[in-house]
């Protein structure tokens, strides 16, 4: 899927904001917040029209100032926020060290600190753009123009295959997005609506289908297949579904 050639959105002059949460991606780690403004510093998306809200909050590292220092090297760009607001510790620990964080027993409490943090950053941030791009701000690589890409899929809300780096063949990180089975709306059946069912786990199979496994279908044509459910990697989608209402909601939904 790539986008028309002269790499500009089809209504000319849209407006971009990024948005990420950043936390513990100070100095010592093996992506720092430095890397990462690297890589949005080598976006391909009109720097003019494209704004840029990073939010660090709990690190117990130098992420702060780090931070600070890196987006004050970013230029050309229509605006640059450095944001700060601690939100209270991550169950399991948090800015992704330890291995405590995967535990199935901290996922809920985790994806409601973070659904908070994402909205709190969106309201803060969001004007009148045309779109949002959220970014994991430990991504090691991405490409020059995801948004354009993204974007020459025709809809509203998008997101790509996150894998792992270096991996043979390529693997899913990002096991959020997914297909609903006949298989597994059938499990969902024996589960109370109000417990969350999380992707990953070996001793409580979903038995849906993660978006690593979805490149065959070949939907219209190209590589645009129907989610049920999205991660939160990088997901591009329109300022409008926001400004109506769309959030990530800190409470269990629909499993």
């Amino acid at each position: 899927m790539r986008f028309p050639a002269d790499g500009e959105p089809r209504r000319a002059n849209e407006t971009l904001l990024i948005l990420s949460p950043v936390r513990n991606r100070g100095s010592p780690h093996r992506t720092p917040i430095s890397h990462f403004v690297e890589l949005i510093q080598g976006l391909t998306f009109p720097r003019s029209r494209t704004s840029v809200a990073l939010l660090e909050g709990d690190s117990d590292d130098d992420t702060w100032p780090r931070m600070q220092e890196a987006l004050a090297t970013l230029e050309g760009f229509a605006s640059v926020q450095a944001l700060k607001k601690d939100f209270g510790p991550l169950p399991g620990g948090g800015g992704g060290q330890g291995e405590g964080r995967h535990a199935v027993d901290v996922q809920l409490l985790r994806r409601v600190r973070l659904a908070m943090v994402r909205n709190w950053l969106l309201t803060v941030a969001l004007r009148d753009h045309d779109w949002v791009l959220w970014l994991d701000s430990d991504l090691a690589r991405l490409p020059p123009d995801p948004v354009q890409q993204l974007a020459a899929s025709g809809k509203e809300l998008v997101v790509p295959n996150c894998v792992v780096e270096g991996s043979s063949p390529p693997r899913t990180y990002d096991l959020n997005s997914w297909q609903e089975t006949d298989e597994s709306v059938e499990a969902l059946k024996a589960v109370p609506k109000d417990q969350p069912v999380f992707e990953g786990y070996a001793e409580s199979p979903t038995f849906r289908r993660h978006i690593g496994s979805l490149g065959q279908q070949g939907v219209q044509g190209d590589d645009v297949v129907k989610l049920d459910g999205i991660g939160g990697s990088a997901i591009l989608a329109r300022g409008d579904l926001f400004r109506r209402g769309l959030s990530f909601p800190p409470f269990v939904f629909d499993q």
